[in-house]
């Protein structure tokens, strides 16, 4: 239990740092931030780190690729750190780091619990993606409304996708050790 409030707890300091710090011009503060968690993620929460890493870093690649289609259909773009205006900025990839080590932790309750992993990240990845737009990390247009119904949906498919993939990259796990022991 003290594990998965630690990983908790890690990613509200690193979300914080990543929105605060890309909305006053100081995009890297959330890289940075999110550097020194995924360290203290690996050496303390993790029991494999190996495998943790291997789905953190496919999960945040996911992340960083819907954002960035996100972004290119104009359901809001980025104001700091970002090369170009439609791709996921560092800060945000750092973001989808941090984000993905909770789901075999903070977040592994919701594995296998699809409907409800659902309905909770339709609500609160817009509210997250709406409360950086306030922070000043990212714009959003005018007329906010269309823009959290599309996250709305969006978070309400990637969420029971990558909490899927990670079910799955765990049973591939235990396949495997089951066949090593078995020769």
């Amino acid at each position: 239990m003290r594990n998965k409030l630690l990983n908790f707890g890690l990613f509200q300091i690193v979300w914080l740092a990543a929105a605060l710090g890309a909305g006053r011009g100081i995009p890297w503060l959330g890289v940075l931030v999110a550097a020194l968690a995924l360290t203290i993620h690996f050496r303390v929460v993790a029991t494999d780190a190996a495998e943790e890493a291997r789905f953190v870093f496919a999960a945040a690649l996911i992340g960083a690729l819907v954002d960035t289609l996100q972004a290119l259909a104009g359901v809001f773009s980025f104001h700091h750190g970002a090369w170009l205006p439609w791709l996921c900025p560092p800060w945000l990839f750092a973001l989808w780091l941090a984000f993905a080590s909770t789901l075999r932790h903070s977040l592994g309750w919701l594995r296998g619990r699809y409907v409800t992993a659902a309905l909770f990240a339709a609500a609160g990845g817009p509210l997250a993606y709406y409360a950086g737009h306030r922070f000043g990390a990212m714009a959003m247009p005018a007329d906010v409304l269309p823009s959290l119904a599309v996250m709305a949906v969006v978070w309400a498919l990637l969420m029971p996708a990558l909490l899927w993939l990670s079910g799955v990259l765990t049973q591939l796990k235990a396949r495997r050790l089951a066949t090593s022991e078995a020769t």
